[in-house]
């Protein structure tokens, strides 16, 4: 409880200092008048109530971790906006150097690739080459048909124009770019490579491996069920075709065909069904989807949503193991805590998000709605042993279905402003086909690296699923009215979601807080008179008025002076004015 606390409150800091525009002193000012609190209560903890400790610690730690949590998002915030490379994107032609990182991504005839600059130079139309000088950031380029083979590792030289992503109507390109630590963009520039295999040994294998499973799939499957396979087992989705992609998210069912939490919480709960109905309850149980999920994360490029989402899992599976399911979501909570807190602008990605709401999703939804289930079970007149065993084993894979797709629907809705008629039961219908697909895809593919003829005998096990997702969507797609837009959903929305289904779990805890509340108050009272009690020394009403000192001054920084204040700032071409109105604004 104490873990899940602090990193509740680490995480709503974060999310706090992403808006921050105060000034540092105030919160400094804040956080020193919060340790003196904390510093008071331990010192006063003799004349405290009993029990009242223990939560008035921990409420101050928790609102330290919140102001250090706006601290550290505030300042980290624009490090993509300010590195030297976002500073010199004004459209102008540019020289740059650095190093290709992360596999190069095909769609359609262009190639997307992700450089981490090491040096650039001004190239300008017909002017030689400026000398090089040192740059850090990172640029999203596009290359065209005529560019050179380009691959994980290489070390670019590119010319070209370089600009700040673009913001759409509908879509911030410039904030999601910057999520990732981009600052910038370069399309179609000229490209040299000027030396390969600069990058991890390991990770090019993994890239090389993943593209020769995709070659592998491409020869022993027909279209379009190759390229499926190649979308849902390595997260490679150039190959599918248009009208298969419309009939995925007319259906609802378009989070399928992106590689997110909700595959690898799907994979995890069916590989931990299966692992248990054969090896029964033994620890070591966890072993086979501990190693399905990773091998998952291994196929897939260790794409960056994925790997959060495996690291969630494994840290479920571990508390399983332990014995200690009830610390699951603890772990869950302070690994999110931990990725947020090295990148903060995580928080406003989808995939983050998905990652953390699906495998939180099968901690807290999977079990109510397994135990619901095998208790409508148990009421019909058929109680044959064998027969409410395999009934309990389709309600356990039913939940878990429910249960993700249950909890990612308003994140999804609120992403991609559609909702579907028909989503949640197809979404249920074609989960269960998800973990014979990736089993089955998997080993067609190892086995056509080896023998292409046996890839494809073995290849008829990963044909079966792929028919019956795609057939299924065609099917369903077919149906009038089955899909709307509601347009921009407002956060607030996506909150009272979550906060209802927080209520609705943890309604037990709540009313048992509920029935404490009379003996809280009591014991807050009693507290608030013993400090207030004129037995104690003058030393405490003076650590009491440097609190409040402390509380007056953070208000005086963050307030305004009722000045006008105007910045001319340097931009080096054209006029860039900062006005701030003497109330603030």
């Amino acid at each position: 409880m104490a873990l899940s606390l602090l990193a509740g409150a680490w995480l709503l800091g974060l999310a706090l200092g992403l808006g921050w525009r105060g000034p540092p002193a105030s919160l400094a000012l804040w956080g020193l008048a919060v340790m003196a609190l904390i510093a008071l209560f331990w010192t006063l903890r003799r004349a405290l109530p009993r029990g009242a400790l223990r939560p008035l610690l921990w409420g101050g730690l928790a609102a330290l971790a919140l102001l250090l949590a706006m601290g550290w998002a505030s300042f980290s915030a624009g490090s993509a906006a300010d590195s030297g490379v976002a500073r010199r994107a004004d459209g102008s032609a540019v020289a740059l150097r650095g190093q290709v990182i992360g596999d190069p991504e095909q769609r359609g005839a262009t190639l997307r690739v992700r450089l981490e600059v090491h040096a650039i130079a001004a190239a300008p139309p017909g002017a030689p080459e400026g000398s090089w000088r040192e740059a850090t950031g990172r640029v999203q380029v596009r290359l065209g048909r005529d560019a050179p083979r380009v691959r994980y590792g290489d070390l670019l030289e590119l010319r070209g124009a370089l600009e700040v992503p673009r913001t759409f109507a509908d879509f911030d390109y410039r904030e999601y770019l910057a999520r990732q630590g981009v600052g910038a963009v370069m399309d179609f520039p000229r490209a040299r490579v000027v030396e390969s295999g600069r990058g991890s040994w390991a990770l090019a294998r993994v890239f090389a491996l993943r593209h020769r499973l995709a070659e592998s799939l491409q020869g022993i499957l027909p279209e379009p069920q190759a390229s499926l396979a190649q979308a849902l087992l390595l997260g490679l989705r150039s190959g599918l075709p248009g009208e298969v992609r419309e009939e995925f998210i007319a259906t609802g069912t378009g989070h399928l065909l992106a590689i997110s939490g909700l595959h690898v919480g799907v994979l995890l709960g069916m590989a931990l069904l299966a692992s248990t109905r054969v090896l029964g309850g033994a620890r070591w149980a966890v072993l086979a989807p501990l190693g399905a999920i990773w091998l998952y994360a291994l196929l897939t490029g260790m794409a960056a949503p994925v790997t959060r989402a495996v690291i969630m899992g494994s840290l479920y599976l571990a508390a399983r193991a332990l014995g200690r399911q009830g610390a699951a979501w603890p772990a869950l909570a302070a690994t999110a805590a931990v990725m947020a807190g090295l990148n903060p602008r995580l928080l406003g990605d989808v995939s983050f998000q998905l990652s953390f709401t699906a495998v939180a999703s099968l901690i807290l939804l999977a079990p109510p709605i397994e135990a619901r289930l095998n208790a409508l079970a148990a009421r019909s007149p058929d109680r044959q042993a064998q027969a409410h065993a395999s009934v309990r084993g389709v309600n356990a894979a039913l939940a878990v279905g429910v249960a993700a797709t249950v909890g990612t629907l308003p994140l999804i809705a609120f992403a991609f402003h559609r909702v579907s008629l028909v989503g949640i039961p197809v979404t249920i219908l074609a989960l269960p086909a998800l973990p014979p697909m990736l089993a089955g895809s998997v080993v067609a593919a190892f086995l056509g690296l080896a023998w292409s003829p046996l890839g494809v005998v073995v290849g008829w096990a990963a044909w079966v699923p792929l028919t019956y997702l795609l057939e299924l969507v065609h099917l369903v797609s077919a149906l009038p009215g089955i899909t709307f837009g509601v347009g921009d959903v407002a956060p607030v929305a996506v909150g009272a979601f979550y906060a209802l289904l927080a209520l609705l779990l943890g309604r037990r805890p709540l009313a048992r807080w509920i029935r404490l509340l009379p003996r809280s108050l009591e014991r807050a009272s009693a507290v608030a008179g013993s400090l207030w009690a004129p037995r104690l020394p003058m030393r405490w009403g003076l650590l009491g008025m440097l609190v409040v000192a402390a509380m007056l001054w953070g208000a005086a920084f963050a307030s305004p002076d009722g000045r006008l204040h105007v910045t001319f700032l340097d931009v080096g071409q054209g006029d860039a004015v900062l006005i701030v109105t003497p109330s603030g604004r």
